[in-house]
């Protein structure tokens, strides 16, 4: 089975010029994980997870001792939010990116997601161009479906 048959094209894009504050308010109403940072041509030049989200919007110095000593911790995002969410997603995105094209089979973006330890590939045709993603998710699905039909 190939990537075509099972990728997901429900995917958002942004351009690397918008603002943190944007994508982070984006991010609930969203079904991936990621939001990809595209070019106007809509070539892949980064992506954004919830981590990278995450790891701007809490310091570093904070353990998982000291946070307990936080009463809920609502401030410390507010805070964050304040000095952070004018800051340009291309400062914070992911730039080392694997990805997967089309024509690639199930066995083997499945073999590459647990080799790189990802969640979800973009699906890119031959320019670099975002098409889709595939998640963990849809390949197990396939793999459901092959065997659950066949038993």
């Amino acid at each position: 089975m190939l990537v075509s048959a099972i990728y997901s094209r429900d995917v958002t894009t942004i351009p690397a010029d918008e603002s943190l504050g944007r994508v982070l308010c984006l991010m609930p109403g969203i079904r991936s994980r990621l939001v990809y940072v595209t070019e106007a041509d809509g070539r892949l030049v980064g992506v954004v997870s919830s981590y990278d989200l995450l790891k701007v919007m809490l310091p570093e110095y904070l353990d998982a001792n000291l946070a307990k000593s936080l009463a809920g911790g609502e401030n410390l995002f507010l805070k964050a939010f304040g000095e952070r969410s004018g800051m340009r997603v291309s400062e914070i995105m992911s730039r080392d990116l694997v990805f997967c094209a089309p024509e690639d089979t199930v066995v083997e973006i499945n073999a590459l997601i647990r080799e790189k330890g990802v969640n979800v590939l973009p699906v890119l045709d031959k320019q670099g161009v975002l098409l889709g993603e595939v998640a963990r998710r849809d390949i197990l699905a396939a793999v459901a479906k092959i065997c659950c039909e066949i038993s």
